[in-house]
């Protein structure tokens, strides 16, 4: 399976919600954990990798914040499964590392997924 790293893509998981970084660092690195996507939120790119099974079990991405229109690091994760239910995708993973200097994020905001 092609990853999308072999193509110099990235996975990017975005989240806007900090409940969910507050939840990741509570778990803290060798976790689980998910994320679901909207497909209207998910780049075609991506939803097309994973329904032509060029994306899946194995794949790395990276977690960021998105905060006032600027991008956060959060962590990195190994993708260990994904569920395509047709109108939401979820990711499920292993978290592998976190940053510890990821500011607050804004309230009432959506969940993003993209390659980079």
């Amino acid at each position: 399976m092609e990853q999308p790293a072999a193509t110099g893509r990235r996975l990017q998981l975005i989240v806007e919600h900090g409940w969910v970084v507050e939840n990741l660092h509570q778990l803290g690195p060798g976790s689980m954990y998910h994320l679901a996507y909207a497909t209207a939120h998910t780049d075609p790119q991506v939803l097309d990798d994973i329904r032509n099974g060029l994306l899946g079990p194995g794949a790395y991405a990276e977690i960021v914040l998105l905060q006032e229109g600027h991008l956060h690091p959060v962590g990195a994760v190994e993708i260990s499964q994904i569920n395509d239910y047709l109108s939401y995708v979820r990711f499920d993973f292993r978290l592998l590392e976190l940053k510890d200097d990821v500011p607050p994020p804004p309230q009432g905001a959506r969940l993003l997924c993209r390659y980079v």
